[in-house]
C-alpha cells in the first residue's frame, strides 16, 4: 500500500533492501511499479529493485522553509 502511495503522490521514500550479504538504503521516488519490481529515481540515476528484496519502506519527510 505504501509503495502505491509513494508512486501516485510522487513522494520520496527510503528503501532498505537486501543485496547479497548486506543491507543498503536507497532514497528516491517510485517511477514504475509492478508486482515483482519497482523503478526508483535517485539522485544518482534509476535503480530497479525487486519487491522481494525490500525489507523496509519509509516516507521521507521533506523540510519546508518559510
Amino acid at each position: 500500500l505504501l509503495l502505491f502511495q509513494l508512486y501516485v503522490g510522487r513522494l520520496k521514500g527510503s528503501f532498505i533492501v537486501k543485496e547479497k550479504n548486506h543491507k543498503s538504503t536507497i532514497l528516491g521516488e517510485v517511477r514504475e511499479l509492478s508486482t515483482e519490481e519497482i523503478s526508483v529515481k535517485t539522485d544518482e540515476g534509476y535503480r530497479l529493485l525487486r519487491v522481494d528484496d525490500i525489507l523496509e519502506i519509509q516516507l521521507c519527510q521533506e523540510e519546508v522553509y518559510d
